[in-house]
């Protein structure tokens, strides 16, 4: 069931209220990728300790991805749209942008339009709402995960 637009932290708590643990589950690896693709390039050089580009682009960049991939469905159009665009922006870094163990890529033209989309979709994806929960709420979606688990009672 896709969801109407609106605030996307009211449907994260609805999915909570809802027991679609998964999902909100996924949000755990999603937002931190977001936020560090939206830091600006000093951040991100200083905050790298291995190599750049696979770092940026394996532990950042794939998260967006596999976001839209698992669950596109289920979010809203403005929040699919948004996810969309840092990985569209993210599929036009040129190689000089995606240098393995050079940490200036990050002052590479082709990151501003990236940490813009990235912005942008925290901006929609409610992150300022949701940032002082989320590690309650990824704990408590992970215990009521697992009792489910053993318990063999699947919703989502």
């Amino acid at each position: 069931m896709q969801p109407e637009e609106g605030d996307f932290a009211s449907q994260v708590w609805q999915w909570f209220g809802e027991e679609r643990y998964r999902l909100i589950l996924g949000l755990g690896a999603l937002y931190p990728a977001l936020d560090y693709l939206a830091l600006d390039a000093d951040t991100q050089v200083n905050s790298t300790p291995m190599c750049p580009a696979c770092e940026a682009w394996y532990g950042r960049i794939v998260p967006v991805h596999d976001a839209l991939e698992a669950w596109g469905g289920e979010l809203p159009a403005r929040v699919r749209e948004a996810l969309a665009a840092v990985w569209r922006h993210a599929q036009g870094l040129s190689e000089e942008a995606l240098r393995c163990g050079d940490w200036p890529i990050f002052r590479e033209p082709d990151w501003v339009a990236l940490r813009e989309a990235a912005a942008e979709a925290l901006r929609v994806l409610g992150w300022e709402a949701l940032e002082e929960h989320l590690e309650a709420l990824l704990q408590d979606c992970r215990e009521a995960d697992e009792r489910r688990r053993r318990t063999g009672l699947f919703i989502d």
